[in-house]
Order: C-alpha cells, then structure tokens, then sequence
C-alpha cells in the first residue's frame, strides 16, 4: 500500500503537430505498490495499424498481469512487445521507439529502446537522461558532433535498437535509480526534443507547481516558434511531490535478494542439468523448426512476407545450429526469397518505382529455386508497378504533347493517367494529371458534362483492358464507376449500355461469386472514400476530394450498400458547403488586398490607379455576394473625382505661384519671389509632387545665389 503514502501527479499531451495522423502514444497505470508509465513513437508509415499504442498496450498489460521492477521482467515486456509488433506486419514492418518507467515509489528503473527519452530534474537542475539508440548519439559519444547539434542531425532517426526489430533485439535496462521529494520526470518524443532543448525544458519546470504547468510552457514554447514541419510531440510530466518511505526496507531489501537468488540458482542448476542436448530434445528442435516453416509458408499464401521472413529465418537459424546442410539451403531460398519481396514492397510504397522493378526481377528469380514462392503475388505487383509508371509515362507524355501544341493528344495522355492513378489510389500522380487536365480543359473550353463524359469512355476502356486480362472483378468495378460518371454527364443512354455490360458479366457468375463481387465493390468504394477524407482532412484538396466520393458514392449505390452511400452523400454536401466558404474567404481577402492597393494610390495622388484598384475589389467582393464590402469601395469610388479635383486646382495654383516668382525673379524683386517659390513649395509637399517640389527648391536656390550676385 505505498501508493498512499507517497504523492505522485502526472499529466502529458499529444498531438500531431503538422501531420496528419498522431502515431504517439503515452499511458501510465498507478496500482498500490507499483506504478508504470510508457511512452512510445511510432515510426513507420503504416496507415492502418499503430504501432505505438500496439507496443504501449502491451506493456500495460504486461505490467497489470504481474507487477514488478525487477530488471528481467521489464526486459521481458519489451521483447513481447517487439514480438506483437512483428506478428502484426503486414504491408510493412511496425517499428517504434519505446521508453518504459517502472517505480516503487521509491526508486525507479527505465527499460528503453530509440530515441524516446527520460529526462530527470532535480531542484530545477537536469541531472539524468537517457541516451538515444541512435547513430547521432554515438557520433556525439565519439566526439565528432556536438550535442546540440543532435536534435537536426540527419542521422537521428537512424536507430539501431527499436521495437519490431527482427534480429538481435537488446533493449536497454537502467539500474536502480532512487527517487527524492521534489523531482521531476519528463517523458517526451522526438517531436519535443528537436525543437526544445535541455535549458529551455529546464525553463519550463522552473516555477511550476504542477504538471499541466510544464506541459503548457513546453507547448507554447513549440508553437512559437512555427517550425515549418512539426513532428508528432508528446510529452509527460511526474511530479514527486512525496516518496514512500518504508521502516522495514531493509529486511524487504534481504528477502527480495533471496527471492531474486533463487530462481537464479534454479535457472543455474537447470541449465547444468539440460546442457547435454539428447536425442529427444534434437527431435523436439527439428519439430520446432518443421513449426517454423510451416507458419511461413501460411503466411506467405496470405501476402504477409514481412511475417513470412522472420519465421523462414527462425527456421534456418535452427537447421544451421542443428547443422542439416540440406534443410539450411532450401530455407535460405526462401528467406532470400521472402527478404526481396519485403524490399520490392517497401520501394513500391515509397514510389521508388526503379528499384521496385529490380526488386521483383529478383525476387522472380530467386523464387525458382524456392518452389516458386509468391509467384502469383510477385506477378501481380510487376503488373501494379506497369501501371504506376504508365501514369508518369502519360504524364510525360502530355507534356511533350503541349510543348508541340497538341491540346487535343495532351488532353487524352493526361486524362488516362488521371484515371490509372485514381485506380491506384496514386495521390501524387493523380493531383498532377488532374491540374493538367484542368488547365487544358480551360484552354480547350472543354464543358463539365465534355470532361465527365470523356473520363467515363477512359474508365470504360479500363475495364474493357481488365476483361481481356481475365480480371472480371476489377472490370465490374471500373464498369460500376463509368455508368456513376456517365450519368453525371447526363448521358443515360450510355450509362445504360454500361449496366447491360455489367449483367452480362454477372450472368457467368454463381450466387456465391455475386455476393463477393458485390462485397469487393463496397471495399473499393470504401478505401475512395478514406482517400476522399485523407484529402479533404489532412490537405483541403476540395475537388480531389469530391472526385474521390462520388466514385465511392457510385460504388455503394451499385453494390447495395445504402447506409455507406447516403454517409458518402452527407460528406459532399458538406465538402461543397466548406469548399463555398473557403472561396468566399480568399475572394473577400483578395477584394481587400485591391481595396488596400486603391487607398494607397490615393495616399500617393496616383488616382487613376486608385480607380482601378477598386473596381477590381468590387468585382472580388460581388463575386461572393458581400454587398456592404462593395458599397463602401463604391463611395471610395465617388469621392476620387473631389479629391482629383481639389487636387487639379491646388497644383494649378501652385503653378501661377512659380509662374508669378518667375516674373519677380526677371523683375529683380528678389524677396517677393522667393515668397512665392515657398507658397508653391509647401503646395506641392502637401500634394505629394516631389519632383515639382525639388524643381522649386533650386530656384530658391538661384535666388540666393542672385541676391549675393553670384550670378
């Protein structure tokens, strides 16, 4: 019962930042004797699964089944948590940097692995932290950089100690570090310690009494800065404020020894008693190892090779230990196999196309001496490799096209790499085609019903191609959405031809094949509709959006799914109202840019510029239909000829002064003319009309030479 006697406050945050998607996670549990705080950073780009919470989750649990600050089982909870992130890889390996705190309430031990840190303050004064798992780190252990320069060096996230490491997994457990009243932990993500350093952390504990205190100093101290790209930041605060003091300690201290001495003799005997291998246990390794392979090869059926590589290499690490030559070949083909699949994978994710290619190539290779594993899905993606290079192709294409003013050829290169890279769900290349495309349909003068129309013929071919390949499924997809976009255009007739199309697929099919056609068209439509909310949320990208739910619309009314296409239907009436406002707001601060013009000009006397400026606000402001912003520029307007006027008759009257000094001047009446110079001096100051200004300052000047008789 420690936790009652001893005060410990936590509070944390985390956000996103400039991303769009927060892959931090913190949590902490409290209990009687032992308290656990976790924090984790996740550093893949799965979009599905989150491998910080995965591995936060599991330590949790971990630590409430049976709580402890022993050593063995932190590090214990650290390699269960690397295990559930490799067993939950599926496009890609789940990673994260992890930093797990265990106290008694009196001391606390740490278990880490990357670049998620520990900081210790005591009496305002940092006194321990962690030490990244970094390549950064160990350049700055070496010497050849200096610490602060840690938080922008390139190699920061180079880690080489993290959770989902597949091999040689070590990560690193503190000694026990005793508590005092008073003290401060922080826990925090990179996204804090690069832009927050050690002193500027140490500022924002100084005079906070409570957690939240440091939390919102460290948080305004970020966004202050506006730092161009902002990285997921998390950041926990523990407060000490009391230690549980224990008046038996040191006979609990004797008897955890013994508890702890032991199982370590136990374990020291057991080893002594099992260090002759038998024949049974030979056997029991070879079964272990036929387990290995037998997983992999499930998993390489289901197109997890991520998984597949780590049970292939469980294999052959067990066939070379047993030393069977026959079984260590066969299974190094497959786990080079497996490992050229998962690179292949990794550069197509990362649009490396060129790479991917080759990848596949060997892959292909490598699989013949593999019983030609993943043959199908290696097959699959060189064809899905095709189509993302067709799209650059098309693009690149349509450019040469323009160059050559053919609108008409870079029309249609554009508008079929747009369509590819919808199919794809190819972000990048399809926002590039589509601009492109917009921009020669203006030029073309090329109509909405034009363009919705020529898009549909493009997704017809689309299916048409699929069909000629054998992919029925695909085809029925692309047929779905091509009938939508036809009747978008107002071409019904069309639209109609596309459903007969469509029947005539279907009628080959069983019941069974339907019902999964019809549940494949609703996953299609569903992964458009999480493009269209990645779009709309994370880039404002309105007509992309919009063009991605409408396919999605198209495809759950299609496939049946009305609960799915009246939300899609409520998320565009909603997109056109954001998309309305946010027009409405650029032009009313395009109007008052022009109107801000206008009054300069006229601070200048430069009033047919005024004029213009202000006519080009009002057309701004009644293009979104802010009628008291156009009255007022209209009176604005009015008043220009009074103050061209007054402005006319002021330099006139300064002219006849000059005029009048000029005739004093040849008159000899020296005095009087250099009044009248200083009438139309200050005139023309008051106008604005330097030049005219310096003109009448020389002539004052001449005077003065005259009346010296100079001249």
């Amino acid at each position: 019962m420690r936790k009652i006697n001893a005060k410990f406050n936590t509070a944390f945050i985390s956000e996103a930042g400039s991303a769009l998607q927060n892959r931090d996670y913190f949590a902490f549990v409290e209990m009687d004797d032992f308290a656990c705080y976790v924090i984790a950073d996740g550093i893949d780009d799965d979009l599905e699964l989150e491998s910080a919470k995965i591995a936060v989750a599991s330590i949790i649990r971990q630590f409430n089944d049976k709580p402890s600050m022993r050593k063995r089982a932190i590090k214990s909870w650290l390699k269960v948590a690397n295990q559930e992130l490799l067993d939950q890889s599926r496009t890609m390996r789940l990673k994260a940097s992890v930093t797990v705190v265990v106290t008694d309430y009196m001391s606390m031990v740490y278990g880490m692995a990357g670049n998620t840190r520990l900081q210790l303050f005591r009496e305002g004064t940092l006194i321990y932290q962690t030490k990244d798992h970094s390549l950064s780190s160990n350049l700055v252990a070496e010497g050849k950089i200096s610490k602060d320069k840690v938080a922008s060096h390139l190699e920061r996230n180079n880690l080489y100690c993290y959770l989902g490491q597949p091999e040689a997994f070590n990560p690193e457990i503190s000694a026990t570090i005793k508590l005092e009243e008073g003290d401060i932990i922080t826990l925090l993500s990179r996204g804090i310690w690069e832009n927050v350093d050690e002193g500027e952390m140490a500022d924002a504990i100084e005079d906070a009494k409570k957690p939240q205190q440091v939390l919102n100093n460290v948080e305004d101290l970020i966004l202050s800065g506006q730092p161009e790209k902002l990285e997921n930041y998390t950041l926990a605060a523990i407060f000490i404020d009391r230690v549980y003091k224990d008046p038996g300690r040191r006979q609990a201290l004797i008897k955890r020894m013994i508890a702890v001495a032991i199982p370590v003799l136990l374990i020291i005997a057991g080893l002594l008693i099992f260090s002759h291998i038998s024949q049974a246990q030979r056997q029991d390794k070879i079964a272990t190892m036929n387990g290995h392979f037998k997983q992999a090869q499930m998993l390489s059926e289901n197109g997890n090779f991520v998984r597949a590589a780590d049970e292939y290499k469980a294999a052959l690490d067990i066939a070379q230990a047993l030393k069977l030559p026959e079984d260590q070949k066969n299974f190094e083909n497959y786990y080079k196999t497996a490992l050229l699949i998962v690179d292949a994978d990794t550069a197509l994710h990362q649009k490396e196309f060129a790479k991917a290619v080759q990848k596949y190539a060997d892959a292909l290779t490598a699989s013949y001496f593999a019983d030609q594993l993943g043959l199908e899905y290696i097959q699959k993606q060189q064809s899905l490799i095709a189509d993302y290079m067709r799209v650059t192709e098309l693009i690149q294409s349509g450019d040469s096209k323009l160059e050559r003013k053919d609108l008409i050829g870079a029309h249609l290169d554009y508008l079929e790499a747009k369509v590819i890279a919808t199919r794809l769900y190819y972000e990048e290349g399809r926002k590039e085609a589509a601009d492109k495309l917009a921009k020669i349909d203006e030029q073309l003068k090329i109509s909405g019903a034009q363009a919705k129309e020529q898009e549909a013929m493009v997704y017809e071919q689309q299916a048409n191609s699929m069909v000629r390949a054998g992919n029925y499924e695909g085809a029925v997809s692309m047929l779905m959405m091509a009938s939508g976009i036809y009747d978008q255009a107002g071409k019904s007739d069309k639209s109609g031809v596309i459903q007969q199309k469509i029947a005539a697929i279907e009628s080959k099919m069983t019941d069974a094949q339907k019902a999964s056609l019809m549940e494949n068209v609703s996953q299609e439509g569903a992964r458009y509709e999480a493009e269209g909310d990645q779009l709309m949320n994370g880039r404002e990208d309105y007509d992309g959006a919009m063009e991605q739910y409408s396919l999605a619309l198209d495809l759950y009314n299609q496939s049946g799914n009305k609960e799915k296409a009246a939300l899609v239907q409520s998320k565009m009436t909603n997109l056109n109202a954001r998309k309305q406002n946010a027009q409405t707001f650029d032009m009313q601060n395009q109007g008052m840019e022009k109107e801000r013009e206008g009054d300069l000009a006229v601070a200048q006397s430069q009033f047919d510029d005024a004029k213009t400026a202000y006519y080009y606000a009002i057309q701004d402001y009644s293009s979104v239909g802010l009628a008291n912003n156009v009255s007022m520029v209209q009176r604005k307007i009015d008043s220009l000829d009074q103050k061209h006027t007054a402005f006319e008759q002021q330099k006139s009257k300064a002219a006849t002064y000059v005029a009048d000094g000029d005739s004093k001047t040849q008159a000899g009446d020296y005095a009087n003319a250099k009044y009248l110079y200083m009438l139309a001096g200050d005139i023309y100051n008051n106008l604005g009309l330097k030049t005219e200004k310096d003109g009448v300052n020389e002539k004052i000047k001449l005077l003065h030479k005259l009346s010296k008789g100079a001249v």
